[in-house]
């Protein structure tokens, strides 16, 4: 069937250009044929700055590779409870959660929490994730036990998140083989502005996802040379609803497990300004989350021709984990844009402690009750150090990166499996030692015969070509 406009219609499409002709012609640019330049007026937005892709403050879209940055502002209108919130409309991104159906001595589903990044296919340890350039402990698994690593992070206390989308090997080692999330805490600058000496923000919330309720505060005070930071956050919830209808207290289940899911998160940072090129940052953090976790899908489901349960039918199974991390950290950071040879320097030297424990009671029929009890800690030491040379039309970014961690895990709890005695360790104690350096030249050719002194400014430059070469080498032993 053909569809025929009526006079009334076709008179009204031919005036409606007519009539409002003027109005369009008026907030039209006089000319497009190129870029209206800044002026005070129209000022010209600039691009993201990243950090991670070249290890120099770059624009997002003057680097070679993919990357995602998450401001603040960002974070805030987004208010993502975790990572997995805050990255779930990413491209290639997403990180591994699912529901809690573990159970007492064999499988860990869901036990892990948020367990990692997945970046084009990859996961694991294959990602890496660092926090103001510290790695964040490692994922393992082990039977029952999953210890995971993204909800070691509080996104309250960040100003910044980056994803870098390919490997970052050459700059960082091999555990960027996937790509790397690069985390940037709150500093007292970043509150600080505008010449005040004191500034803060309180920040309540509410998720209907998990019944989950949330309190944030921060404050920073400055005076003279000296500043400082206090941050914290608190958050109770539950269990995140799934698409499951089926409540039945067995295996049957298909409705999230009940959980009862705290964690506090308090940070402290201390500046001071020795002069103009000088300056001294240290920080501590600390962030711990428990869950309670009454295991319904873990019991054993009656039989259906109505006779008895097995001895070692599962009668109740409930969790108790925890996860926390500690990190004291102390920064020296050196900037003067018009040195000859050296602009700047940057040195970080770090402890951290983390230790995820996770206990589980299994009352049996008539056969005797089991629990299980995994620990596993990580004790972090370590200094990195990075300058940066800026020449006629050349960058060289240079550093070095130095930790030990020593590794440690134990399996406890009563009714061993066969041929098992308890306390046993899932691994031999390791101290894991990491150490690498790296040499990089950045050659910039084209209308901009130099680089920038300044980040900010390098979004005004349009290269023809850029060619930049990395240099370095890395080993591990494990003594």
């Amino acid at each position: 069937m053909q569809l025929r406009p009526t006079p009334v219609a076709l008179a009204l499409s031919l005036a409606f250009p007519l009539v409002f002709a003027p109005a369009f012609a008026q907030t039209q640019p006089a000319s497009t044929n190129t870029p209206a330049a800044a002026t005070a007026e129209n000022p010209r937005q600039l691009g993201e700055l990243t950090v991670s892709a070249t290890r120099t403050e770059r624009s997002v879209d003057a680097v070679p590779s993919t990357v995602t940055v998450k401001s603040r502002k960002q974070i805030d209108r987004r208010d993502a409870r975790d990572l997995k919130d805050l990255l779930a409309d990413e491209v290639d991104i997403d990180v591994t959660a699912m529901s809690a159906r573990f159970t007492a001595a064999g499988a860990s589903t869901g036990r892990g929490g948020n367990e990692g990044i997945n970046i084009r296919g990859l996961e694991g340890n294959r990602v890496l994730m660092m926090v103001d350039g510290i790695r964040l402990p490692q994922r393992f698994a082990f039977g029952a036990f999953a210890s995971g690593r993204a909800d070691f992070v509080d996104l309250n206390s960040l100003m910044s998140v980056e994803v870098l989308r390919g490997s970052t090997s050459t700059s960082y080692g091999s555990d960027g083989l996937a790509g790397a999330l690069s985390l940037r805490t709150l500093s007292p600058e970043d509150l600080l502005v505008d010449g005040k000496t004191f500034a803060g923000f309180a920040r309540l919330g509410a998720m209907s996802v998990d019944d989950s309720k949330q309190a944030t505060a921060a404050v920073a005070f400055g005076a003279g040379d000296w500043s400082s930071l206090v941050q914290a956050s608190v958050r109770r919830g539950h269990e995140t609803k799934t698409q499951g209808d089926n409540g039945v207290a067995n295996s049957s289940r298909t409705k999230a497990n009940p959980a009862d899911i705290d964690s506090n998160s308090v940070m402290a940072k201390l500046g001071y300004r020795v002069n103009a090129n000088h300056r001294l940052m240290g920080t501590l953090e600390y962030r711990e989350r428990k869950i309670d976790t009454d295991v319904l899908s873990g019991i054993t489901a009656p039989p259906a021709n109505g006779g008895a349960l097995p001895a070692t039918a599962v009668l109740a199974l409930t969790g108790h984990d925890k996860s926390d991390r500690t990190r004291f950290s102390i920064e020296h950071r050196y900037e003067d844009l018009n040195a000859t040879w050296l602009q700047q320097a940057t040195t970080h030297v770090y402890v951290q402690e983390s230790e995820t424990r996770q206990f589980s009671y299994e009352d049996r029929n008539t056969a005797a009750d089991r629990t299980r009890l995994g620990t596993y800690k990580e004790r972090l030491i370590g200094v990195s150090s990075q300058a940066q040379t800026q020449l006629a039309n050349q960058r060289l970014s240079y550093g070095i990166d130095l930790s030990r961690n020593t590794i440690e895990g134990v399996r406890d709890g009563t009714v061993p499996p066969a041929g098992e005695t308890f306390p046993s360790k899932p691994f031999p104690d390791t101290k894991y030692t990491l150490a690498g350096a790296f040499v990089q030249d950045e050659i910039e050719a084209g209308t901009s015969r130099s680089f920038p002194r300044c980040a900010s400014s390098t979004t005004s430059s349009t290269p023809r070509r850029r060619a930049t070469a990395a240099a370095s080498c890395r080993c591990r032993t494990r003594p």
